[in-house]
């Protein structure tokens, strides 16, 4: 009879909860003298989200929001040519069924004002880019 104690490997597997990293960069490509006012940007997550974490809004507030799936970066002043980020760390339980998440495009809401007009915007981003 043989026995070993050394290089045993047992072939197990623990499920693991998958993690998605979110990286935004929002940039303002307007004079210095304007600025954007009320931006909100909504960044959809999956909806079996277990766990949020937002580790840095560049300014602004940052909070996930569980009913609309979705974390919700809103400032309230954002001046011409300057550039903000925010990035957060997404947990999800995997699913019983391998139903594929049809991600949704990242949206902003904002406003701009010059001297003589306001802008306002509603803009559906796809992948990402503002």
């Amino acid at each position: 009879m043989y026995k070993s104690k050394n290089f045993i490997y047992l072939n197990y597997r623990f499920p693991e909860l998958n993690k998605l990293e979110y990286s935004v960069k929002l940039k303002a490509i307007f004079e210095r003298t304007n600025f954007a006012t009320n931006v909100v940007v909504k960044v959809p997550v999956p909806p079996n989200s277990a766990n949020v974490k937002i580790y840095s809004a560049g300014s602004g507030k940052a909070k996930y929001e569980p009913e609309q799936n979705a974390i919700m970066w809103r400032i309230k002043k954002f001046q011409g040519d300057m550039e903000f980020m925010m990035s957060a760390e997404v947990i999800v339980t995997p699913l019983k069924a391998d139903k594929q998440w049809n991600k949704p495009p990242i949206s902003i809401d904002f406003q701009v004002t010059s001297f003589l007009k306001m802008i306002s915007c509603r803009c559906p981003c796809s992948q990402g880019v503002v």
